[in-house]
């Protein structure tokens, strides 16, 4: 039983160990720039809440493709560790996707009653729009959590021994000359 060898030179890991990092940080900025709009937090008021959810829900799709880049890159350098993390990730995606939308819905219910009357089907539309997406983005990272887990799993743990492979307790010496 080996470890997984991967088919790249040490120095195409080592580049693709730098652009991991790049692309980890370009899926993060996204997101602490609506933190830096936003800022401060007023969790209290529902319009800013509401904005809050359309520009972080609008950023689900590059969060997930970029995941989807680092998976593969974690795979071509043979780091199940990476991949193992990239599995987490989109786990947390998921479920912090799906743990929001009920209060993104309350949100608009509340913020639907201040738009005038000339921009309702407009309203309507980015906010069906951004929950459609919103939606497709933890349905999406559900499924890319569970095929990274799978492709991190260890490939010879489900793998029996053959007779006589590995260290073998007991068995007698042959007889000598």
């Amino acid at each position: 039983m080996q470890a997984p060898v991967s088919p790249l030179t040490a120095r195409a890991q080592a580049m693709f160990s730098a652009l991991l990092t790049i692309m980890a940080v370009m899926g993060i900025t996204p997101y602490l720039h609506v933190l830096a709009i936003r800022w401060p937090l007023r969790l209290n008021e529902f319009l800013w809440r509401y904005d809050t959810f359309l520009m972080a829900f609008s950023n689900g799709p590059q969060l997930i493709i970029l995941l989807a880049l680092i998976g593969l890159l974690a795979l071509l350098t043979g780091s199940r560790v990476a991949v193992r993390g990239v599995a987490i990730a989109y786990g947390v995606v998921a479920i912090t996707q799906l743990l929001t939308l009920p209060f993104f819905l309350l949100d608009y219910f509340q913020a639907r009653r201040l738009v005038g009357i000339g921009r309702v089907a407009e309203f309507k539309a980015v906010a069906l729009k951004t929950l459609v997406v919103a939606i497709i983005v933890a349905a999406s990272a559900a499924w890319g959590a569970f095929l990274a887990w799978r492709a991190s799993e260890n490939e010879s743990a489900g793998l029996r021994r053959q007779k006589g492979e590995g260290l073998v307790v007991g068995q007698p010496k042959a007889a000598r000359p």
